[in-house]
């Protein structure tokens, strides 16, 4: 019985322990990119939206005659969070250089994006992603992704490799395995020793296929961490990624108590082109902490 309601557990542990930034409404978010603009200093860039299905995607961009064809930096933030939270590494990346293009979004549901109350999943992001490179119109991308940005550009570089110069994975999350992430999660926030879980034993309930987003949303809550966190776990590349044919820099905190920095090592033996770095006295935001270090590297590795 205690096994069956441990996925509950660990569930309200991510809801308890994500941070997310009040929701921007329908009828303040243009008046607030307006007289709020997002700005990185020294670097010259503009907001922008992009109108994609149900989305009104927030992005920012140096974008300009003389950059527009070169291949760009994209970064994708992770769960909770927003593209300011890139803004040290854009600044050590891009200030100054404006021959280095870039987008940086705002994941609908989250920063100033809005979803319109539209499924929010990594499947959904992934192909967001795609048509707003398809609309660059660039032979390549660089991708630069934190956390559960990072499994939706890992799902977007399993289709697509060959739109990718360098994939930048820091922290990615969906890449373990679930058995161990929910024993490290309950044991490290809860203090709760579980030992081992056998999912192929409660196969429907650990792997989630009763949940449905739509029904979630009237029933139980509508809270876009809590939706996209449950999808996070349910889409789960940690068998796929030996698949992966890209190109790729991990860059992982040793300290990172969300994702171990074992998974790092995991992804360094199955992904074929792929270098890892561990950052030593860094968290699960290395790219706030380590943001000189990081660029340096992925300028080495472009």
């Amino acid at each position: 019985m205690f096994k069956t309601i441990v996925p509950f557990l660990f569930f309200i542990v991510c809801f308890g322990c994500s941070s997310k930034k009040p929701a921007v409404t329908a009828d303040d978010f243009l008046s607030d990119v307006l007289n709020h603009p997002t700005k990185f200093e020294a670097t010259e860039c503009g907001s922008r939206y992009w109108n994609y299905n149900q989305y009104l995607v927030h992005f920012v961009s140096n974008i300009n005659d003389e950059n527009k064809k070169t291949a760009p930096f994209i970064y994708v933030h992770g769960l909770g969070g927003s593209l300011e939270d890139f803004s040290e590494v854009i600044k050590a990346i891009h200030s100054g250089k404006l021959d280095r293009s870039f987008y940086a979004i705002d994941l609908p549901a989250f920063g100033k994006s809005l979803s319109h109350n539209s499924e929010i999943s990594i499947r959904k992001y992934s192909e967001m992603l795609r048509e707003f490179v398809h609309m660059l119109d660039v032979p390549k991308v660089n991708l630069v992704c934190h956390s559960m940005g990072g499994q939706v550009c890992i799902d977007f570089a399993l289709g697509h490799p060959d739109m990718i110069q360098l994939l930048t994975l820091i922290s990615p999350a969906g890449v373990y395995q679930k058995s161990d992430y929910i024993n490290q999660t309950l044991d490290h926030y809860v203090g709760i020793g579980v030992g081992s879980i056998d999912y192929p034993n409660a196969k429907s309930l650990g792997d989630l296929s009763w949940f449905n987003q739509e029904f979630v949303r009237k029933m139980i809550t509508n809270d876009s961490v809590a939706l996209i966190a449950i999808d996070s776990f349910r889409d789960n590349f940690h068998k796929r990624i030996h698949e992966l044919r890209t190109k790729t820099l991990i860059l992982w905190g040793r300290n990172d108590t969300v994702f171990s920095y074992e998974n790092g090592l995991y992804l360094k033996e199955n992904i074929e082109d792929s270098t890892l770095y561990i950052i030593e006295g860094a968290d699960h935001f290395p790219l706030k902490t380590h943001a000189a270090y990081i660029s340096k590297l992925i300028l080495q590795y472009l």
